[in-house]
C-alpha cells in the first residue's frame, strides 16, 4: 500500500522512487449506467481531473450492459422512470456525444446470445475476456498505458478484482459512495456477496476515500486509513438551453410558493410528510423531480392537486429548475440507508441560493444559514412557510459553504 497520513488534509502519494510529476491517465469504472445524466460525485471528479494539466486523459467507463437490457429499457412501460434516459445516454456515450479532448465517456455493450452456450461459469469468463478486449482497444485508441494509469473504482464492482489483476494499473483508487448493503429489501445472500466484493476491492486498493463519516466507520476494519471527503459544490455545472417541458413553464408561472425536490423518488422518501406538505400548503406547488423506477408507490401523490412530477431532468437542465424553487426539500426518512449516504442535492440547492428544509437525518451535510432541520412533520411544514418567503442569495451565486466548498481540490491534492 502507498503511505497515507490521516492526520493531514492531503494524501501522501509519493513512494520511494515513484515519479509524481509524470503525466498520467485516470480510468474510472462507475458502478451504474447513468453517467452524464445526474451529475453524480464520480462525474464531478472526472471532469475536475480532466482539467488538471498533469492528467493526460480521463476515461469514464460505465458498467457493462447488454443489448437485451438496453432493449428492455427502451420499451419500459412504467411511468416516469429513468429507463428511456439510461437507454439513450448509453448509446450517446458509446458514440462519443459527451467527449472532450481529455475526457471520454463510454460503456461496454455486449450481446447476451454470444455467451449463451456452455455453463454459467464459462459464459462469465468469456464475457470477462471480451470486456478485457474492449478495454484493450479503448486504451490503444486513446493512447492509454494501463500500467502507468490510475484505476478508480466505485464498488459494488464485481469485476474490479479481475480488472486489477489483468491490467496491473499504477495505482488503485477506491471511492466508496454510500453503503449499498443498507438498501431496503436487499436479501442476505446479496448482502454477503456485496461484503465479499467490498473486502476484495479494498484489499487491492492503494488509496480509499468515502463520502461520509458513517461509511468511513463501517469500512475502516477493511482499510484502516480511509480518507473522508464529503460531497461539495460543482464549480462548473453544465447549463443547457431553457427547458421546454410544460411542467417547467407551469412552475415558472406559478403565483404561489414553489417547493422542489431533485433526486430519485425511492422508498427513502417520507410519503406521509409529502402528502402533509401538499394538503397543508394548498396554494403551493410541490415539484418532485426524479425517477420512479425504484418506488412506483410515489405516483399516488399525483392524485393531489398541487403535486407535479416531470420525471427525470438531466443534469444540464437541473439548474434552471432549481432556480425556480422557493424552497428545496430533503424529505427522507431516517434509516440505515440514509445514515450511510451524503446527499449531493443539498449542494445543488445551495449553489442557487435556495433555502433547504430537511428531516432530522444523521448525515445531511454542512451547517449553513440556508439549511433548516425539522424534527417533526409539522415543523417541516412551518419551516417551509418561513424560509420560502424570500431567497437569501441571488440565483446562480455560490453561497459560501463553511466546509466542502473545495472537495474536488481535496480529492486531487497531491494525487498528481
Amino acid at each position: 500500500m502507498l503511505p497515507f497520513n490521516n492526520a493531514s488534509a492531503s494524501f501522501q502519494m509519493a513512494s520511494a522512487g515513484q515519479e509524481t510529476d509524470t503525466p498520467t491517465s485516470a480510468v474510472m469504472f462507475w458502478k451504474q449506467n447513468d453517467s452524464t445524466l445526474y451529475g453524480r460525485r464520480h462525474e464531478l471528479i472526472a471532469r475536475h481531473l480532466a482539467r488538471q494539466p498533469k492528467i493526460k486523459k480521463v476515461l469514464l467507463v460505465d458498467a457493462p450492459i447488454s443489448l437485451q437490457r438496453l432493449r428492455l429499457l427502451k420499451e419500459e412501460s412504467r411511468p416516469l422512470t429513468q429507463s428511456p434516459w439510461i437507454y439513450a445516454r448509453s448509446l450517446e456515450r458509446t458514440f462519443g456525444q459527451f467527449d472532450s479532448e481529455k475526457l471520454v465517456f463510454t460503456n461496454f455493450i455486449y450481446d447476451e446470445n454470444t455467451f449463451a452456450h456452455g455453463d454459467r461459469l464459462s459464459a462469465s469468463q468469456k464475457l470477462l475476456e471480451c470486456y478485457f478486449e474492449f478495454l484493450d482497444e479503448l486504451f490503444a485508441r486513446e493512447g492509454i498505458e494501463a500500467k502507468q494509469s490510475d484505476f478508480w473504482f466505485y464498488p459494488i464492482n464485481y469485476r474490479a478484482p479481475a480488472l486489477i489483476k489483468h491490467f496491473t494499473p499504477r495505482r488503485v483508487i477506491t471511492d466508496i459512495v454510500d453503503d449499498q448493503r443498507t438498501w431496503p429489501g436487499t436479501p442476505k445472500a446479496q448482502v454477503d456477496e456485496m461484503s465479499r466484493n467490498y473486502a476484495e476491492v479494498l484489499a487491492a486498493s492503494d488509496i480509499v476515500m468515502c463520502n461520509c463519516e458513517p461509511v468511513r466507520q463501517r469500512f475502516s476494519p477493511l482499510f484502516s486509513n480511509i480518507h473522508l471527503i464529503e460531497n461539495g459544490e460543482d464549480p462548473h455545472p453544465p447549463q443547457a438551453a431553457k427547458p421546454t417541458h410544460p411542467l417547467y413553464k407551469e412552475m415558472t408561472a406559478w403565483g404561489g410558493q414553489v417547493i422542489g425536490y431533485v433526486g430519485n423518488l425511492e422508498a427513502k422518501m417520507d410519503m406521509e410528510l409529502l402528502e402533509k406538505i401538499s394538503r397543508q400548503l394548498p396554494d403551493s406547488l410541490l415539484v418532485l423531480i426524479g425517477s420512479t423506477h425504484a418506488n412506483q408507490a410515489v405516483l399516488k401523490l399525483l392524485k393531489l392537486p398541487n403535486v407535479r412530477m416531470p420525471g427525470v431532468v438531466p443534469y444540464e437542465e437541473v439548474g434552471a429548475w432549481v432556480k425556480a424553487f422557493d424552497v428545496g426539500i430533503v424529505p427522507h426518512k431516517r434509516s440505515a440507508q440514509t445514515a450511510h449516504m451524503h446527499p449531493l442535492k443539498t449542494y445543488v440547492y445551495l449553489r442557487h441560493g435556495i433555502p433547504v428544509v430537511h428531516t432530522d437525518l444523521e448525515n445531511i451535510g454542512m451547517p449553513h444559514k440556508l439549511m433548516h432541520c425539522a424534527q417533526t412533520h409539522d415543523e417541516f411544514v412551518r419551516k417551509i412557510k418561513l424560509c420560502g418567503q424570500k431567497k437569501d442569495a441571488l440565483p446562480g451565486q455560490s453561497v459560501g459553504f463553511t466546509k466542502n466548498d473545495n472537495f474536488l481540490e481535496k480529492i486531487v491534492a497531491n494525487l498528481l
